[in-house]
């Protein structure tokens, strides 16, 4: 084959594999005889094209440039985009933030086996159904936007939808919804809704929408990154049979009810990533809750819904802060919407608790629970008393029914103070962590009491240690240890696998930096689960038995909690502050 022959088969490979994007200009009132008529260039009001017109005609590459106004059109394209070639809906760049408002008699956005769409800048409001609901949807980007009252019990609904990243955007506190659509709402239920006060016992309805998010049975790698939350009869995500579910640099302040939710059931597939969160304020207004039975939940002493519920297997929580709130987490097993549902080898290390009712709450019903592992974590200021009862506030609460309770285990967390409040297989018995470790050494090991954490600012919510954060600092245990035989190279076997994060092969996600006590570091590129077997991108040198940790730490080891004590002072970032970076995934 001669060499220009070559050249032209080259050339018609690029144009057969390229895509020409086009910018459409798109209004509330059209104009344009054809799609074609409002392209590359803005022809003017009147002569712009309609959202219908969009939808129908866009190809992959296309983008519509949308102009104020209210549009009650949904966001429902015919065709998809293609890898590198999304179809996108977006603000122009001259118009006011959040003058875009996206307002149809139906969801504001449907997507049914159409992929690679992205939704940029938008405010979804007063949608008559779900703001997005998507069914076999894959590689959707929703970023910048708004989202408020959605007609629906859930806001976003995915079903069997792949690797979606829902980034920078704001979930508006939800209203109630429309009362006709309400178990029980009559005019004195109207009055305190209003006034936001306590609701009379026989009101009971739900917000518009009671889930922000919700990822539902075959949904995989679905990213939600740097979103802000506000009040919601249920929760601010809710993961029910997703695969991978990632939540990251968020901030809930749902003080309805509770904040995030993974519930996988018993095919040991459902794992979730929960980490960088701020989670504030969980059920302080639950008397305002519309929902009956969640306020009965309440009512009846209880410390309350969580900032968040796990029941998801291999499940990673770490780096999350959690304040001012009813209870910090729910961890454990049982049966719920039919399936057996259990936080079994789920890691939970390096968060902070602060001024809670409860903060570990550990429940294990019907459904045996294996394995969990809570390590580093501080829990500083929590609730006390209510000691006998079902629902006892404290550090710790750990219950069990008989037989259902395999080996759990709470190692080198730290307690302020740790007199009391630590509730180990039952909620008769208050432990100090002396009385705890010695009752239970095969599950409670190197916990540690201190009087004061000394927070930067913890009534403002900065919870970074300082120099008086008295047997916090380097008091932090690696997460596991080598067992490879003393050597050098790119693989590494580790006793504990499950601390690591290396992608999940979600496209654009970011793997985990390992740092040992050798001080050697690496970048992972793949976790082997089943062996311990850990790849890395650079080579690193190191001991049998040396510590591993994902934390960048400074000392001789990693500090206990969220924030490493003086971090900036040594030019090292934040650790674990990826931020919501905005991707295009090929």
């Amino acid at each position: 084959m001669n060499k220009k022959i070559k050249i032209l088969l080259i050339i018609m490979l690029f144009f057969c594999e390229s895509t020409w994007a086009t910018d459409y200009y798109i209004d509330t009132t059209g104009g344009a005889a054809s799609l074609s008529a409002c392209a590359d260039s803005d022809p003017g009001s009147g002569n712009r094209c309609t959202l219908a017109q969009f939808n129908t005609g866009a190809t992959a590459g296309d983008t519509a440039q949308l102009f104020a106004g209210t549009y009650t059109t949904a966001l429902t394209p015919t065709n998809s985009g293609t890898s590198g070639n999304y179809i996108t809906y977006q603000i122009e760049s001259s118009q006011a933030e959040w003058a875009v408002i996206v307002s149809p008699s139906s969801a504001g956005s449907t997507l049914n086996s159409i992929d690679y769409i992205k939704f940029d800048g938008l405010y979804f409001s007063g949608t008559s159904g779900r703001w997005i609901d998507a069914d076999y949807a894959d590689y959707v980007i929703v970023q910048g936007c708004k989202f408020y009252n959605a007609a629906n019990y859930s806001g976003i609904r995915l079903v069997s939808c792949m690797y979606w990243r829902i980034n920078n955007s704001t979930f508006s506190d939800a209203p109630l919804r429309d009362t006709g659509a309400c178990t029980y709402w009559d005019a004195e239920c109207t009055t305190a809704w209003n006034a936001q006060t306590t609701l009379p016992n026989d009101c009971d309805c739900e917000t518009a929408p009671a889930d922000m998010i919700q990822v539902n049975t075959g949904s995989v790698g679905i990213v939600v990154d740097g979103c802000t939350f506000g009040n919601s009869s249920h929760q601010s995500v809710s993961s029910v049979d997703g695969e991978d579910t990632i939540i990251r640099n968020c901030t809930t302040d749902n003080a309805y009810r509770s904040g995030f939710g993974s519930l996988q059931g018993g095919s040991g597939s459902g794992r979730s990533l929960i980490e960088n969160n701020t989670i504030e304020n969980i059920g302080d207004l639950y008397t305002v809750n519309p929902s009956k039975n969640d306020r009965w939940y309440m009512d009846r002493g209880s410390a309350g819904h969580p900032g968040m519920q796990l029941q998801s297997q291999d499940t990673i929580v770490r780096l999350n802060t959690i304040r001012s709130s009813s209870q910090s987490m729910a961890i454990g097993s049982n049966n719920s919407y039919e399936q057996d549902r259990a936080a079994d080898h789920t890691r939970i290390y390096h968060n902070t608790m602060h001024d809670n009712l409860r903060d570990l709450r550990v429940y294990v019903a019907d459904v045996v629970l294996s394995a969990l592992i809570m390590i580093n974590n501080i829990s500083s200021s929590s609730g006390t008393g209510n000691s006998g009862t079902t629902d006892v506030y404290g550090h710790v609460a750990y219950w069990s029914e008989e037989g259902y309770a395999n080996l759990n285990y709470l190692i080198n967390n730290a307690f302020c103070p740790g007199t009391g409040d630590l509730y180990w297989h039952g909620y008769t018995t208050e432990y100090s962590i002396a009385s705890l470790e010695s009752t239970y050494p095969s599950e409670c090991s190197d916990n540690i009491s201190v009087s004061s954490p000394a927070f930067t600012d913890a009534d403002n919510g900065y919870f970074s240690l300082t120099s008086s954060s008295t047997g916090l600092i380097d008091a932090g245990a690696f997460l596991t240890t080598i067992t490879s035989s003393t050597g050098s190279g790119t693989s590494v076997t580790v006793d504990d696998p499950l601390y690591f994060y290396d992608g999940w092969s979600i496209p654009g996600e970011t793997a985990d930096t390992i740092y040992t006590s050798a001080g050697q570091s690496a970048v992972i590129t793949g976790v082997d689960y089943s062996t311990g077997v850990i790849t890395l991108a650079t080579s690193i040198t190191w001991t049998n038995g040396d510590g591993v940790t994902v934390i960048d730490y400074t000392g001789s080891a990693p500090d206990i909690g969220v924030d490493e004590y003086d971090l900036t002072s040594y030019g090292i970032a934040p650790k674990f502050n990826r931020g919501a970076s905005v991707v295009t995934i090929q």
